[in-house]
């Protein structure tokens, strides 16, 4: 897993992939809530299969899944005593069928196909770095931000902090669920809570794709101090984009 978006963390998988190179191990990166927002290099960083979504960082339409396969991974599959054939799972039938006459092997999801392309084309215009860049400013404005307000950041460090997503602690006395409904119905914006052993402990600010940007994130501290303010938590109104500032 790359970006841990639960945690809004991120793991070292350039490091982690170089040593299950060195074991011999295939590996396999989730690259769902990094790619498009956060640098991903499967060739460089020896990824076999690396493996996102249409619908986050990539701002298209949800129902794709895009796969990049090494070499080393085609002939494991092609190895297999029984490799997976006629099936939308089998990596195989795709690669056959394209190679043979430029056709997808099932029907395939066209609008959905012509929705990537197009947020491929604007990323691609918007160009790779300045959409990392931007990326960076947002979620550093952000944990600047959630700090200002007195609050505490999930992440034990920046380093390992996402620029995709934002992880935070309430105040012990305020209910996360209650706090996130309160924001979304007085102020109109909607974030995320904890999810499995997370849940009640943290909640996630979202700014990866098209929500990066820096109007959507003041609007976000402005709503989160004015719902804690609300549920008896007093925030200093404007003291996250004072602490933003440096950033934006």
């Amino acid at each position: 897993m790359h970006c841990e978006t639960p945690a809004g963390i991120v793991n070292p998988i350039r490091e982690i992939c170089k040593i299950g190179k060195e074991h011999g191990v295939i590996t396999i990166v989730d690259a769902v809530a990094s790619l498009g927002g956060i640098d991903v290099r499967p060739d460089e960083w020896g990824i076999d299969l690396c493996i996102t979504g249409s619908q986050k960082c990539l701002s298209s339409t949800p129902g794709l899944t895009i796969i990049s396969v090494s070499e080393e991974a085609w002939e494991v599959m092609e190895k297999r005593k029984k490799p997976i054939r006629n099936s939308y799972l089998s990596l195989l039938d795709w690669r056959e069928a394209w190679i043979r006459n430029k056709r997808f092997p099932h029907t395939p999801l066209v609008a959905e196909i012509y929705g990537i392309n197009q947020a491929a084309t604007e990323i691609l215009e918007e160009g790779l770095q300045n959409v990392f860049d931007r990326h960076a400013k947002v979620a550093k404005a952000t944990r600047n931000g959630i700090e200002g307000m007195g609050l505490k950041l999930w992440p034990k460090k920046k380093e390992i902090a996402s620029n995709t997503v934002t992880t935070f602690k309430l105040p012990e006395e305020v209910d996360d669920v209650e706090f996130i409904q309160r924001m979304a119905d007085k102020y109109g914006v909607l974030i995320g809570g904890g999810f499995r052993e997370l849940k009640g402990k943290l909640v996630r600010i979202g700014h990866m794709g098209y929500n990066a940007t820096l109007p959507n994130i003041v609007a976000t501290l402005v709503a989160i101090e004015k719902t804690l303010t609300d549920m008896g938590h007093p925030v200093k109104f404007g003291s996250s984009i004072n602490a933003a500032l440096p950033s934006l």
